[in-house]
């Protein structure tokens, strides 16, 4: 597959940061709308998205993509770089036009609306903060562009930054603050407006591990508190697992999956789904139906699930996904349903847990996960790993593998 431009899936706030107010004006995070409530009608989505396209030459970036998001909904778009997920946030800020499609907010058609009429705030994944101007001026940069009375300005300013916990910080400027703080600023920057919709560009990958920690649970605490409907795009698997309501996962241009985190990672819809979020022994086999439920023949031996897509033909291809964390590890021998032996070949010890790789046999090696609490088997030892059938999730071959 073609490789799309470099610079066709990069958000960045260059330009922003160079060319002064004119170019505020259009790209700032506030988006500079009307000072009024969201236009939502009453049970309506707060976005949606009717088979957008956008092509750069002859790469379709975002092909066909329709999905509609609730009001007060934290939504992630999740997938690998270059899958297109950046494209299709600029597409919904007003900083590139679809090829084809619909994008409404609340009902109402704003696809050729310039990005200062939609309603709609910014958090860029570089934070985009003026250098020269304090932290409160940055927040106030674009009530001011708007016009907004200084005292109203001055009250919009300190609740945004109570809101983001940087209520003294008004008068610090950029330099002086830590990446997590800046990500914060950027944040009550976008906020200031009360936008009806809020995006968010990767705003945690410039941070450490420690801080993308904290920053998650304050961005979620802030969600749930204001009640914010977001749309929050990222690469991040856990940082969308801990902290969306649901997830639409890309992949080349087209959404894979929509699901809630835990429909995604304990129901995948194909092999991508299953193998990029979270870990997943994947078991290539046929399938063969007995009595409801599904026996997957493998070079391992048999597998039984109850966890398959009815539409599965007999001797169909197929693959059978387990999470390391739901193979039970024991000692060898053991009979039963689900139970397999074999010869312990690695460990690694992590910490908190231990993570054991185990040939079965038929050139099929797993991937079991236990605490890290000591006392378990050793490298070259015979180990069982046993799993439910509910835990065997049978994916047909649909071309997302």
């Amino acid at each position: 597959m073609q490789n799309p431009p470099a610079c066709q899936d990069d958000f960045s706030c260059d330009e922003f940061l160079a060319n002064g107010a004119a170019c505020a004006a259009r790209a700032s995070p506030f988006l500079l709308r009307p000072l009024c409530a969201s236009a939502s009608i009453i049970g309506m989505p707060a976005l949606t998205l009717e088979n957008l396209t956008k092509r750069f030459g002859g790469f379709a970036a975002v092909d066909g993509v329709s999905l509609a998001v609730a009001p007060g909904e934290l939504f992630f778009i999740l997938g690998p770089s270059g899958c297109g997920k950046t494209t299709l946030l600029r597409l919904v800020a007003g900083f590139a036009e679809p090829d084809s499609g619909r994008i409404l907010f609340g009902g109402r058609d704003i696809t050729a609306t310039p990005p200062e009429g939609r309603n709609a705030g910014m958090v860029f994944q570089n934070y985009a903060l003026w250098p020269h101007m304090t932290v409160a001026e940055n927040v106030s940069f674009g009530l001011e562009m708007h016009r907004i009375p200084r005292r109203e300005r001055r009250e919009r300013v300190e609740k945004a930054l109570a809101a983001v916990q940087m209520a003294d910080s008004g008068d610090h400027l950029p330099n002086q603050l830590s990446g997590g703080q800046q990500q914060r600023i950027a944040l009550a920057r976008a906020l200031v407006f009360e936008p009806g919709l809020v995006l968010l560009d990767e705003p945690l990958s410039n941070l450490d591990a420690r801080l993308r920690v904290e920053m998650r649970q304050q961005i979620k605490l802030l969600h749930d508190q204001l009640g914010l409907t977001m749309l929050y795009v990222t690469h991040d698997q856990a940082e969308a697992l801990s902290m969306a309501d649901r997830i639409a996962v890309m992949r080349a241009g087209r959404l894979s999956q929509v699901g809630t985190p835990r429909e995604l990672y304990d129901r995948p819809a194909n092999a991508f789904i299953a193998d990029f979020i979270g870990e997943a022994n994947l078991i290539p086999g046929r399938a063969r139906l007995r009595d409801g439920r599904m026996l997957v023949e493998t070079a391992a031996g048999d597998l039984a699930s109850t966890a398959f897509d009815p539409r599965t033909g007999e001797g169909e291809a197929v693959r059978c996904c387990i999470r390391p964390e739901n193979l039970r590890v024991g000692p060898s021998p053991a009979a039963g349903e689900n139970a397999f032996c074999g010869a312990l070949v690695a460990t690694e010890y992590l910490g908190s847990v231990e993570q054991y790789f185990v040939s079965i046999g038929g050139g099929v090696r797993l991937k079991a996960v236990r605490l890290g609490r000591g006392g378990g088997p050793g490298r070259g030892d015979q180990v069982t790993l046993v799993c439910a059938p509910d835990d065997v999730v049978v994916l047909r071959d649909d071309g997302e593998s």
